[in-house]
C-alpha cells in the first residue's frame, strides 16, 4: 500500500516537472543559486542549523541577512585568486625573460 502511494506521488512530481519546467527550474535556482556567494551563504546556514529549510523564502532571506559578506554577488566580489597556477608563473617567466633580453629591434 505504501509503495503504491510513493509511486503515485513520484508520478505526480514527474508530471508537474514535464508540464511546468520553467517553474521547477525557478524553484531549483532559488534553492541552489548559480551565484557562488549566495550558494556559500546557504551552505553555511545549513551547516550551522540542521533545521534550515532552503524551500522557505523567509529562511533564505534571513540567511542572506545573517551572512552579509556572502550576499555580495560573485561578479561584484571579482574573480577568486588563482593559487599554484602554472600559467601565471609561465607568463611571469616570459615577461622577466623579455625584460632581461633588452629592447627588441
Amino acid at each position: 500500500m505504501r509503495l503504491s502511494w510513493l509511486a503515485g506521488l513520484a508520478g505526480i512530481l514527474v508530471a508537474v516537472a514535464i508540464a511546468r519546467p520553467d517553474a521547477v527550474g525557478a524553484i531549483y535556482q532559488q534553492i541552489y543559486p548559480s551565484d557562488p556567494a549566495l550558494r556559500r551563504a546557504l551552505d553555511q546556514c545549513s551547516l550551522e542549523n540542521r533545521a534550515f529549510d532552503r524551500l522557505d523564502p523567509a529562511a533564505r532571506d534571513a540567511c542572506y541577512r545573517r551572512n552579509p559578506v556572502h550576499y555580495q554577488s560573485a561578479a561584484a566580489a571579482g574573480p577568486e585568486p588563482r593559487i599554484n597556477d602554472i600559467r601565471a608563473e609561465q607568463r611571469g617567466e616570459r615577461y622577466l625573460g623579455a625584460l632581461s633580453a633588452g629592447p627588441s629591434r
